[in-house]
Parts: structure tokens; sequence; C-alpha cells
């Protein structure tokens, strides 16, 4: 990365109102845009691979494959979590790298399959079902959850 590269983003939304939003017409060709093309899959997997080498690596980019051409057009807001960044697959490999077992439960934690509604959760969870499997670690854990009712 170059010396002088800034980057610069807002943590608060721009204004209902015009006036409000600072990045108008006038302002934006005052900063130099550069485009960044998506990585291919090949690409993928040679960073993933030299960053955090695995035996379940080629399970998780078959996953972000397939999570990215599931995604139906028109609706990438309510399923923007299927698509799992190089950030994501680079947290996902150094995970799997050191708990091989849990691969199933580090994938719905990374992709924040909690916050999704109930129609993208199980479609989300038979495309993890189908690409990866449940591993009996995440079985394992499954099993010492319960809930007991006290007083009442």
């Amino acid at each position: 990365v170059h010396a002088s590269f800034r980057l610069i983003a807002l943590a608060t939304p721009p204004g209902l109102k015009p006036s409000d939003q600072w990045l108008s017409a006038e302002v934006l060709p005052l900063f130099c845009w550069l485009p960044v093309p998506r990585l291919s899959t090949a690409e993928r997997a040679e960073v993933l691979s030299a960053r955090c080498p695995s035996p379940h690596l080629s399970a998780v980019l078959r996953l972000a494959v397939r999570l990215q051409a599931s995604v139906p057009k028109g609706t990438e807001s309510t399923h923007s979590g299927w698509t799992l960044s190089l950030r994501q697959l680079l947290r996902l490999g150094r995970r799997v790298s050191e708990h091989p077992g849990s691969l199933t439960a580090d994938v719905k934690r990374v992709a924040l399959v909690g916050f999704m509604n109930v129609a993208a959760r199980t479609s989300f969870e038979a495309i993890l079902q189908e690409e990866i499997g449940q591993s009996n670690q995440d079985v394992d854990e499954q099993k010492h959850i319960g809930v007991k009712i006290k007083n009442g």
C-alpha cells in the first residue's frame, strides 16, 4: 500500500436533506477512484493456502463459490451475508487450521446466521450441510445444550 494512500469513511449516515450530504456531485470529482476487481477462485485459494494452510480450505472455498452463486438476482440486500469476503475467508481459514473440528459452527458465526431471517437461514444451512456437512464436534456441542425450568 502506497504511503500516501488514504481512506475516507463516514461513521454516521448522511441526512435526508440534500444540504446534509457532503459527498455531492461537486465534491465527487475531487476523489481519485481505484476500482478493485473481485479475486477469482484460484486467486482466493492461493491467498488462503499461503496465509493459513488447512486440509479444509477446499471445502471452505467450495462453500464460498456456492453461496455467491446462490444469491438470487435483485435480493443482494437480504442475502448480503451469503457472500464470504476475503477477510471472512481468512478468518475462517485461520480458525479451521487451529480448530479443525468446528468448521460448521465457525462458518455460521462468520456469516452471522443468527441474524438472518428464517427463510434465509434455512436456505443457508441447507447449502452449508450439502457442501460441508455437520462435524462431530458440532453435534457433541449441541448434545450438551439443555434447558431447565426451576420454580415454575
